[in-house]
């Protein structure tokens, strides 16, 4: 199954660790530092304009992440 996580800090890159062998996992990052950490293991997207319909989500981000 191939999955989608949302945030690559310390959770979301827990999460994929354990969930690597089994599914495919890719990110969604909004950090241009994250994908240069990221872009060898993983498949890199940026949240900006990215469709997430029809996708298996984990949203791994802080709640003050993103600031209402």
């Amino acid at each position: 199954m191939d999955l989608t996580i949302i945030g690559a800090g310390a959770m979301g890159l827990a999460l994929a660790k354990g969930l690597r062998r089994e599914h495919n996992i890719e990110f969604l990052v909004r950090d241009i530092s994250k994908y240069e950490q990221l872009r060898d293991e993983y498949i890199i997207n940026s949240i900006d304009g990215f469709d997430i319909s029809e996708r298996a989500i984990i949203l791994a981000v802080n709640r003050t992440a993103y600031p209402v």
